[in-house]
């Protein structure tokens, strides 16, 4: 075990001190990251900036009006750029076509349900008699952190305007109480108040919708693209593993290695956990890096840690296989690419694993990159160890399997 261990620590000496290799596992993976978030995420370099946004006004009174205002104001002109629509279903379109990151869709009842024989809180099973006025945000997928930024706005506006005509109504009611003015005009002098059910808490409801085909509306994108960044260079690392025993073995210093006391199971086995090794330095670090620079928290470190352990052993098994089956460095190399670009194609490290097809899910589990993928997601939605459980046997078994495959190859290689 001794030699395996020193092996693989003189193999992560090498790659620590290669600044190619450097590049391609570390910079490389955090730049595009960087790139992805920018492209997708609505982030430019001083934040979020000029988030286009459409808006339909459907309300005539005073509080469609002051939300159309929100968006116009000069506090918000550094961070979004609306536009007025006249139609819902253009302004929909107009984000399917790419136009717009959001729709925000004021209707035309949003007066009435301020008004006290009107409004009705929201229910999951509500009826279409219901009174409640429902913002409609409508989201481009592509663009989760914009969509979740307009959301913020508009809910801020309705938290504000429902603590005024709250307040206004209170006001008019102790008035009222002390006859200083007409109970009847309570309602149209709070410009159609609340309820007078204490338990309402919201006046007017946001409705969150995404295109056809959607992911999540809670769907955050840098939290999604930072692990599916350090999975996919992951992958380009194992295989690069792979190909340099194919490269010892071309320059003479595996067979040498093989004359030495140390037997071919221990120097296989050192290079093989060096490559492990340094998987998981890679994985480390890229977390580390989202979290000081996007503040990105990855989830209990009890939950993580195994995750990248399990992830990594998933994608060296791929790795030896390569190596196990590939005649030359070179040979090694272009396989390597070829299944790194499938796998991430295929697994969604590109896009929202949401949006593939069902059948692409299913299929894309003979990668790695799938399972660390849910794996991942599964952690961003709170999943606790025993729920984590089985994607982490899955990794697993994908270790086992491929590394009992590498080992019956290497044998007939170096026997």
């Amino acid at each position: 075990m001794k030699k395996i261990i020193n092996i693989a620590w003189k193999d992560v000496l090498v790659t620590l001190s290669d600044p190619a290799a450097l590049v391609l596992t570390l910079v490389t993976p955090f730049v595009l990251t960087l790139v992805m978030i920018f492209a997708f995420g609505g982030v430019s370099d001083n934040g979020f900036a000029e988030i286009p946004v459409a808006i339909v006004n459907l309300d005539e009174s005073e509080f469609g009006k002051a939300l159309v205002e929100v968006f116009q104001s000069d506090e918000l002109g550094n961070l979004v750029e609306p536009t007025l629509l006249v139609d819902a279903e253009t302004a929909r379109l107009a984000v399917d076509n790419e136009e717009y990151s959001a729709a925000v869709i004021i209707p035309d009842d949003l007066n009435t349900s301020f008004a006290a024989n009107g409004f009705s809180t929201l229910q999951s099973n509500q009826d279409t008699q219901s009174k409640t006025a429902v913002i409609e945000i409508y989201g481009n997928p592509t663009r989760p952190t914009s969509v979740n930024i307009i959301k913020t706005i508009v809910d801020e506006y309705i938290n504000r305007a429902s603590a005024i005509v709250t307040g206004a109504q209170v006001s008019l009611i102790q008035l009222a109480k002390s006859g200083l003015i007409d109970p009847s005009t309570i309602n149209s002098a709070a410009t159609n108040s609340v309820a007078e059910d204490p338990q309402i808490d919201r006046l007017i409801t946001l409705k969150n919708s995404l295109s056809e085909g959607s992911a999540d509306t809670g769907f955050d994108w840098t939290a999604y693209m930072a692990p599916s960044m350090a999975i996919l260079f992951l992958m380009f690392t194992m295989s690069n593993g792979g190909r340099s025993i194919l490269a010892e073995r071309e320059a003479g210093t595996l067979p040498r290695m093989l004359t030495t006391p140390s037997g071919a199971v221990q120097v296989i086995g050192g290079k093989i956990f060096g490559i492990y090794l340094n998987g998981i330095a890679q994985l480390i670090v890229l977390m580390v890096a989202s979290l000081v620079f996007f503040s990105m928290n990855w989830g209990p470190l009890g939950i993580v840690i195994p995750t990248i352990l399990c992830v990594v052993a998933a994608a060296t098994g791929w790795g030896m296989l390569i190596a196990a089956f590939s005649k030359t460095p070179g040979q090694a190399g272009a396989i390597g690419t070829a299944i790194t670009l499938v796998f991430a194609i295929a697994a969604g490290n590109f896009v929202p694993r949401q949006l593939l097809p069902g059948w692409l899910q299913s299929f894309s589990f003979i990668s790695p990159n799938a399972w660390g993928l849910e794996a991942f997601n599964q952690i961003r939605l709170g999943a606790s160890a025993v729920e984590m459980l089985p994607l982490w046997g899955g990794m697993l078994a994908m270790f086992g399997l491929l590394f009992t495959a590498s080992v019956i190859a290497f044998r007939r290689q170096y026997s």
